[in-house]
């Protein structure tokens, strides 16, 4: 997931983790350090993509 690290974003992975899922996280916040252990997902610091980055 990108930009996460509180809020929606925080909500989100909590409950994607409690889902089954394996969440790895990147954002330039020190909150994703955090979430992500809580979680038991990997966190990279980082900025997020822009998203020209991305094709429709």
């Amino acid at each position: 997931m990108l930009a996460i690290g509180s809020g929606m974003g925080a909500d989100n992975t909590g409950a994607l983790a409690a889902d089954g899922f394996e969440v790895g996280l990147i954002s330039s916040s020190c909150h994703r350090k955090a979430l992500a252990k809580e979680h038991g997902g990997v966190d990279i610091t980082g900025p997020t993509i822009p998203k020209k980055t991305f094709r429709n």
